[in-house]
């Protein structure tokens, strides 16, 4: 994530503070958007197409528990957990989650089901049931028959730290999207933010491909989503910026097309060239020059693509090592929920 949404996201009251762990598998975790882009649908604000008939939070908690209590080590339930303990939002649960206290079959489903009605699931449901956002019935049953049918092991983990699908951790926007949720704002569109990562925020229920929620700041700009003291803002869904287009953070919010970077005050798109070991990675901006082969970008440091550590090697997260798992500042097998 670049400084510029590092500054946004200590702004953003309530977004989900980072744990300890990096995400399994070298997930970047970066939660720049969220909410999978709508189709063409002319007839998307019915209400009769807003309604669901699915017990969510039920069906979602009880099949993360089963993973959870089947295929996981208490170790592993304390990292599950990690990302939520220092969540403001969450405050109320902290003595419930692990490592505080263990997950049991029996208060396991009705405490996942909480903290996801909170976040990050709170605000799209809401969304849902007031005709803002599509509910996607198909991609929701693939997640949770993914959910509920991967062997412990890889599998599995990919499946509970999903996510475009059930994860607490948000996408990172463009094409990563929660699969099951059609943001169809237009601009002139009522609007709210959601809280599942910084993108949702600002993009709201908006359909983040052409329009973002400005939420009127009282000088004519568009301003944060959330005001002091944590209360979402309601909003009007404004046109984003293509490519090449202004954009900006300060001085009013003008976001660019989710996918799209903004640069200085224009949109561009990311660079995706394979890069190989030793060249330069990030500019002086921290803009990706492109995807590291077999490696990743040292932001930090030497500004290059470096290669994957074998086992034992120092790493500060997962995306360094060639098992994508960290554990203790030393690159480790990966053996979360199985293998």
């Amino acid at each position: 994530m670049r400084p510029t949404l590092l500054l946004l996201l200590a702004l953003l009251v309530g977004c989900p503070a980072t744990g300890s762990h990096s995400p399994p598998d070298g997930d970047s975790g970066d939660d720049d958007d969220a909410g999978h882009d709508s189709g063409d649908d002319d007839d998307a604000g019915d209400d009769d197409d807003a309604v669901f008939e699915v017990d969510f939070l039920a069906d979602v908690s009880g099949a993360v528990c089963d993973a959870l209590l089947g295929c996981c080590s208490t170790d592993d339930h304390a990292l599950y957990f990690a990302g939520l303990v220092n969540n403001e939002l969450l405050a109320a649960y902290v003595g419930q989650m692990p490592p505080a206290a263990p997950l049991d079959a029996a208060t396991c489903p009705g405490l996942v089901a909480d903290l996801m009605a909170i976040t990050p699931f709170g605000d799209w449901l809401a969304a849902v049931d007031a005709g803002t956002v599509l509910f996607d019935t198909a991609s929701y049953t693939t997640c949770l028959d993914t959910l509920r049918e991967a062997p412990c092991g890889a599998d599995k983990r990919a499946a509970l730290f999903d996510s475009t699908c059930f994860g607490f951790g948000a996408p990172g926007g463009g094409d990563e999207q929660r699969a099951m949720f059609d943001r169809w704002g237009t601009a002139g569109a009522d609007c709210g933010p959601i809280r599942d990562g910084v993108g949702a925020g600002f993009y709201g229920t908006c359909d983040p491909r052409e329009a973002f929620c400005c939420f009127e700041d009282g000088s004519g700009s568009c301003g944060m989503p959330f005001d002091e003291a944590g209360v979402a803002r309601s909003g009007t869904c404004a046109a984003t910026s293509g490519e090449d287009e202004s954009c900006g953070w300060f001085g009013g919010v003008q976001l660019c097309d989710t996918g799209l970077e903004c640069v200085g005050d224009r949109c561009v798109a990311p660079l995706t060239d394979p890069l190989a070991h030793g060249a330069p990675c990030i500019d002086a901006d921290f803009m990706p020059l492109g995807s590291c082969v077999d490696g990743w970008c040292d932001l930090f440091g030497s500004g290059a693509c470096q290669p994957l550590g074998d086992l034992g090697a120092a790493c500060l997260g997962g995306a360094e090592c060639s098992s994508g798992f960290c554990d203790a500042g030393l690159c480790a097998p990966n053996t979360i929920c199985g293998d």
